[in-house]
């Protein structure tokens, strides 16, 4: 028993080394007390689920970086009315541009660079245009039971984009 339980904490070590923490270890902290999101309150920039860029517009985009954060991104950092974007039928980051008007889709090209980074964080980011499924994030699900990452959009719309790197580049500047 002894070595099966080491064995698995070396398996967790591993994972966390690589950015992802096991469930069981999540659960076990949140019994002790603690958090596995750090201390309380307001996150640091390293505790966030997310990387953050801005557009031609100023609009914040939001990228999660694991199927986990993807999660937290998709499902506790972000509202309602938010536009969620996500390359189609392909692994890839969860994209979030912030957006607040209910009555109108953002602009054109905020959302075109939004869905450029779903595109370059999703393994289609070699292929010459992608298909990018947007929605309010409020028409986003998560079945019970799904793995990390897992939702199903309804309403969707899409976008087909060219995953630019000189995109990202403009945005971070």
């Amino acid at each position: 028993e002894a070595r099966a339980e080491l064995e698995r904490w070396r398996e967790a070590a591993r994972s966390i080394a690589e950015g992802e923490l096991p469930e069981w270890v999540e659960r076990r902290m949140e019994r002790a007390g603690g958090s596995a999101e750090g201390g309380g309150g307001e996150e640091s920039a390293e505790g966030r689920p997310y990387g953050a860029n801005g557009t031609w517009g100023r609009l914040e985009v939001r990228v999660g970086r694991n199927s986990r954060d993807n999660d937290r991104l998709t499902l506790g950092h972000s509202r309602p009315n938010d536009v969620w974007l996500h390359a189609r039928s392909v692994p890839g980051s969860h994209v979030i541009l912030r957006w607040n008007d209910l009555e109108s889709a953002p602009p054109a090209r905020d959302l075109e660079e939004a869905a450029t980074l779903a595109a370059l964080y999703s393994k289609a980011r070699t292929s010459g245009l992608v298909p990018v499924d947007w929605t309010r994030r409020k028409h986003v699900r998560k079945p019970r039971g799904a793995p990390p990452g897992a939702v199903i959009p309804q309403q969707v719309k899409t976008l087909f984009v060219e995953p630019d790197p000189r995109v990202e580049e403009r945005m971070r500047e």
